[in-house]
């Protein structure tokens, strides 16, 4: 995560943060992205939170792995996955052709740009050949500071293939934009699965 005031921001509010989106209901989400991983495969949950979708996936009959920044996220993660979760950041992933599949719901926007591209050659190098990667973003243009101090980069639907075509080895399987889940926001969401050639 980028900037003091994100890690401070999910480390002083890990447990309302986990309430208020432990319940949120992704299953078409999930029905748009579960069908593309092999039955049974791997599925790295990278920033995953409360361990909502980690849980999910493990219920669904698919192996696990999930790691969050922050340390309180972690330990709420571990709990509900009732399996260890790794504290660790984007730039610490070292795994090479290791999953079949990767999830990074509302994670990766708070990555800076100037690690985006670092960060994404990491994630491909640790997805298997043909495996699936889901991201989300906030619909917007480039870098921002919310009210609580935690920083964004935005991307759009232009923005994002632009940014995807850096990349030969992915190709874009689906892209859609659909309004917040939370009903105090009013903001728009992106949605992109990728696949690695």
């Amino acid at each position: 995560m980028d900037g003091i005031g994100t890690s401070d921001y999910y480390t002083e509010n890990a447990t309302q943060f986990a309430a208020a989106t432990c319940e949120l209901d992704l299953s078409d989400i999930y029905s748009r992205f579960l069908p593309l991983v092999t039955d049974g495969g791997h599925i790295l949950d990278a920033g995953c939170g409360s361990g909502r979708d980690a849980l999910c996936f493990h219920d669904a009959g698919f192996e696990v792995t999930a790691f969050d920044a922050c340390p309180k996220l972690a330990e709420i993660a571990s709990a509900a996955l009732r399996k260890p979760v790794r504290v660790m950041e984007f730039m610490d992933l070292e795994a090479q052709l290791e999953y079949d599949a990767i999830w990074c719901s509302a994670s990766l926007l708070h990555a800076p740009m100037e690690d985006l591209p670092a960060v994404f050659e990491r994630m491909v190098r640790a997805l298997k050949h043909d495996g699936v990667w889901y991201m989300s973003f906030k619909v917007g243009d480039g870098p921002r500071i919310d009210k609580d101090a935690r920083y964004f980069w935005d991307f759009n639907p232009d923005s994002i293939k632009q940014f995807l075509a850096r990349f030969a080895e992915l190709s874009i399987l689906d892209l859609w934009t659909e309004p917040s889940r939370l009903l105090d926001r009013d903001e728009e969401w992106l949605n992109v699965i990728v696949r690695r050639a």
